[in-house]
C-alpha cells in the first residue's frame, strides 16, 4: 500500500470483505476477497458491486496478517525487545484494538496436509469459513468500536487497510458512491411518503 497519502482509516467502518472464490492448484490456493461498502448496515447489493474492489490473498497471508495484528496488541514480540512492533498509538493506554487480543488469540486457522496432499473440497470450504469469520469479527469489531479512539497512526489499522489495499483511491470511490446511494434512499423515501400521504394523484417523477 502507497503511503504518499495517507487514507483516514474511518472508511473501514463504511466497508466490509469476505472470500468470495479461489482459484489456483490446490497445494498453492489463492483465495479472492471482495471489499464492500456498507450501505444502511448491510453489504452493498449484487447490482452496486462495480462500487467493490477483489484482492487476492494465500492462506500464509492470512497468518501473518493474524500474526501482525497480535503483535500489535502484545501478544507478539521480539524477545530481546518485547514491545517491538506493538502500537502504541494512544501513548501510555497503549492501543485501542488491545481489547481484541482475546478474540485474535482464539481464531485460528487450521492447518492443511503437508503440500497440499489429499486436500480435498471439505478442507477447502472448512478453510474458507475460517477467513470469512476472521474477517466478520475483524469487522464487527471496527463497526462497533467508536472512531473517535482512533488515531491514524494506528498500526493495527494500517495492517487492515494493508491487507485490504485500502488506497485513497479507493476510499474516494466509496465515499462517492455512498453519497450516490445516500441521496437516492432519500428521494425513494421522499416518494414513498408522498404517495402513502397524497396517495397516486401526485406524481412523484
Amino acid at each position: 500500500m502507497s503511503h504518499q497519502q495517507q487514507v483516514d482509516p474511518t472508511i473501514l467502518k463504511k466497508l466490509s470483505a469476505s472470500v468470495s472464490h479461489f482459484h489456483g492448484p490446490r497445494k498453492n490456493l489463492s483465495y479472492v476477497l471482495s471489499v464492500d461498502p456498507v450501505v444502511a448496515g448491510r453489504r452493498a447489493a449484487r447490482k452496486d458491486r462495480d462500487s467493490c474492489q477483489f484482492v487476492t490473498r494465500s492462506m500464509n497471508d492470512f497468518r501473518n496478517f493474524r500474526k501482525s495484528l497480535l503483535t500489535r496488541v502484545g501478544t507478539y514480540g521480539d524477545n530481546k525487545n518485547p514491545s517491538a512492533g506493538r502500537c502504541k498509538c494512544d501513548g501510555v493506554r497503549g492501543c485501542p484494538f488491545d481489547v481484541t487480543r482475546t478474540f485474535l488469540e482464539r481464531l485460528r486457522f487450521s492447518r492443511m496436509p503437508f503440500f497440499g496432499i489429499g486436500i480435498s473440497d471439505n478442507d477447502i470450504n472448512n478453510r474458507q469459513l475460517e477467513m470469512n469469520n476472521f474477517l466478520r469479527i475483524i469487522f464487527a469489531i471496527l463497526h462497533r468500536m467508536h472512531s473517535n479512539a482512533w488515531n491514524s497512526d494506528c498500526l493495527f489499522l494500517q495492517d487492515v487497510m494493508n491487507f485490504l489495499e485500502v488506497e485513497q483511491t479507493f476510499s474516494d470511490q466509496i465515499q462517492e458512491f455512498l453519497k450516490h446511494k445516500g441521496r437516492q434512499m432519500n428521494l425513494e423515501g421522499w416518494k414513498a411518503h408522498t404517495i402513502e400521504t397524497f396517495g397516486y394523484g401526485i406524481r412523484t417523477q
